[in-house]
Formats: structure tokens, C-alpha cells, sequence
């Protein structure tokens, strides 16, 4: 789906340059290296919006068959990554213990969003099973109470630290993938409904609404109500989804070039988001000014993912599944 697959490669863009602050601060810019909570918050969003959506055409698999398949579309990436670059490009290999070959090879691995979404996966069956809104809405405002719970009690408010307090973001994200998975009952109308004026304005004062409330912790303004930036991304991605309707989307995705990038992003997004840490902190690119490094950077790490996708292919054929 066009739709899905532009909302994808935005996702992995945003969630890339929030990584990317040690580069954008050779040139005295590492506040440019922003944007992982709203990618982020894309990618669980239409995690659950997909499945929802499978679970509604084709009907729901045995528990079994249905975590072969999720899980035979991730792990080969990681294997390959974790074999040609943690252990072949830098040589963890001759630091790593028995212990750390099954951290990065099964669980929880070096990538909290894949540990997330295993588990997440797992939560989120049987609300598939009973796919009835009243129950799914429930489990969403339920999840509220233990967020809050730990908001108050854990989070560390004098700071901005609602991205960076380990578990604690799990509840928020699942509540995303949730809704998602609600929005999947919607699909139909929202994709027979170009965006209003309406949709794009209030998708313009949400993403104000972020901005201003992100430069105002900035300078130690309002940090106990940090929390309201991962609320915002409720309409944050319901706009994004509308949005991505409009004409404009399918034009960029048909055209050329443009429409090739859309497609490599949108398509490897796993695999850009398991290699560019490996990509972006090595010593040389560091040394390179910016932007320049940011240039080179991204000549290098979108190929070398886009290689790892290939790659995972036969292995996914191996273990099983038909490769998307």
C-alpha cells in the first residue's frame, strides 16, 4: 500500500536523524538530531494497523504460525547484521562471551525497538483473537493507570527522560501499536477520504505542539509535563495516516527517482534501522565535517541495508516464509 509504505520511509528518516547527533555536532548543530519519538511512534503505529488489517482479510493463524511468521521476517536481518558487522566489521568476536552471542543473536539483542516488539507481539495476539472494539479500547484507557503510575512514581521529571526511561516508554508504545490496531476498523473510510483542510491543520498544530513543548524542556520550562509529548502522538500519527491519502503521496511514490527512494526506504526500514549505528559511528565519519558526513553517511547506509534486505530473503524462504 502507498499509503503505508511513504509513512514507512518517514518513519525510518525521522527515527535515522535522531541518531545522528554526534554528526550533525561536528558542525555545531546536534539539535538538528531530533524526531525518534514521532518515527518511532509511526512504526508501532502501523505495526498494529497492518496486523489489524491481516487479521481482518485472512483471519487469525495458530499462536505458533502466527509468531513463526513475525519472527521469520526479523531475525534473519539481525543475524546478518550481527554477523558481517558486529562481528566481522568490528570484531566482537574477540571480546564476547557465550552469554553475549545469545543476547545479540535471539534476546533482547543491541535494539530495545526489536526486544519491544517481540514481546508487544505476544500481547498483542490474544487481543487479536478478540478483535471486538469495546475490549481493545479498554485494554488502550487500561494502560493509562500503569503509565501514569510510573510516570509520577519513576520517571525522572527534571529532565527530559519520557524516551530514555528503559520500560517504562514500553506501555506508551504498546498503547500506539493498540491504536493502530483500532485504526485498522477505520481503514476503508480513511483511505476513501482525501484530507480535508481540516486534517492538514490539525496535523500542522499537533506537530506545533510538539515543537514547542520539546524547546521549552530544552531550557528547563515544563519538564513535569513531558508526557504530553508522547500524548500528542496519538493525532500525531491518526493525521500522518490521513494525510498520506492525499494525491501528492501516490504522485512522489509514481515519480522516478523519488518514487525509487520511497520504495528502498519503505522496504528496508528494518534493516536501515539495525546497520546505521554501526554505520554512523565509525571513526572516519566522525572525523568528516558536517554536512558532508551526513551525505556520505547516508551513500553508505542506505545500499548496506538494502544489501542485508536482500540477504534476509533466502534465509526468510528457508525458515519458511514466502519473503514480503
Amino acid at each position: 500500500m502507498v499509503d503505508t509504505l511513504f509513512l514507512r520511509a518517514v518513519a525510518i528518516l525521522l527515527i535515522t536523524n535522531s541518531h545522528l547527533d554526534s554528526l550533525y555536532a561536528t558542525g555545531s548543530v546536534s539539535f538538528l538530531g531530533t524526531g525518534g519519538a514521532l518515527g518511532n511512534s509511526l512504526f508501532f503505529m502501523l505495526s498494529g494497523l497492518g496486523l489489524g488489517l491481516g487479521t481482518s482479510k485472512k483471519g487469525l493463524q495458530p499462536f505458533r504460525s502466527w509468531m513463526h511468521r513475525r519472527i521469520s521476517r526479523i531475525y534473519p536481518s539481525i543475524w546478518i547484521v550481527v554477523l558481517l558487522l558486529a562481528l566481522g566489521l568490528e570484531g566482537a568476536w574477540q571480546h564476547w562471551a557465550g552469554m553475549d552471542y545469545l543476547h545479540e543473536f535471539f534476546y533482547p539483542t543491541s535494539y530495545w525497538f526489536i526486544s519491544a516488539l517481540v514481546v508487544f507481539y505476544i500481547l498483542l495476539y490474544p487481543l487479536l483473537k478478540n478483535q471486538q472494539k469495546p475490549f481493545l479500547v479498554s485494554v488502550f484507557f487500561f494502560l493509562f493507570i500503569p503509565y501514569l503510575f510510573f510516570y509520577l512514581t519513576m520517571v525522572d521529571l527534571s529532565i527530559f527522560s519520557v524516551e530514555n526511561s528503559g520500560y517504562f516508554k514500553w506501555i506508551y508504545y504498546f498503547q500506539i501499536m493498540l491504536f493502530g490496531t483500532w485504526l485498522a476498523k477505520r481503514y476503508s473510510r480513511i483511505k476513501a477520504q482525501p484530507p480535508s483542510r481540516w486534517d492538514i491543520l490539525a496535523f500542522l498544530l499537533t506537530l506545533m505542539g510538539y515543537g514547542v513543548i520539546k524547546v521549552l524542556i530544552e531550557f528547563g520550562y515544563g519538564t513535569e509535563f513531558q508526557g504530553l509529548v508522547q500524548w500528542l502522538m496519538f493525532p500525531f500519527v491518526y493525521y500522518a495516516l490521513k494525510l498520506a491519502q492525499h494525491p501528492w503521496v501516490a504522485s512522489i511514490c509514481k515519480h522516478g527517482w523519488a518514487g525509487v527512494f520511497v520504495m528502498i526506504l519503505g522496504t528496508a526500514t528494518l534493516e536501515i534501522y539495525l546497520v546505521q549505528h554501526h554505520i554512523y559511528s565509525l571513526p572516519f565519519l566522525q572525523a568528516i565535517p558536517f554536512p558532508l558526513n551526513i551525505l556520505i553517511f547516508a551513500l553508505i547506509c542506505i545500499p548496506v541495508a538494502y544489501g542485508v534486505h536482500k540477504l534476509s530473503m533466502p534465509v526468510q524462504t528457508f525458515l519458511g516464509r514466502k519473503p514480503s
